[in-house]
């Protein structure tokens, strides 16, 4: 049985589009998995940047920046209107951001 890590650390990428990134070790352990970092060789713009050189963008770092808009959305949601994300059986989406 492996035990699941902690939420409380937390880690930043620095993002040329939204500064710096936070995430906390369950995030960490995806972006470390095997599968997301094969993201990093596939451009998200195909052959863009054959005709734009700066046009170089991976889908690493297209699901880095959607990793921090989807989380400020749940932050706002989850100020907002807390009673929503409350389970049948406890608190188990705020559990996993807050990491308590």
């Amino acid at each position: 049985m492996t035990t699941r890590p902690s939420a409380s650390r937390r880690y930043e990428i620095r993002d040329p589009v939204y500064g710096f990134i936070g995430y906390n070790d369950l995030e960490r352990e995806v972006i470390n998995s095997r599968p997301f970092q094969r993201l990093r060789r596939i451009k998200q713009l195909a052959m863009t940047h054959l005709v734009y050189p700066g046009a170089v963008h991976t889908r690493f770092e297209h699901a880095l920046g959607t990793m921090e808009i989807a989380t400020r959305a749940f932050d706002i949601l989850a100020e907002r209107h807390r009673d929503l994300l409350i389970d049948w059986d406890g608190p188990i989406l705020l559990e996993v951001r807050s990491g308590t």
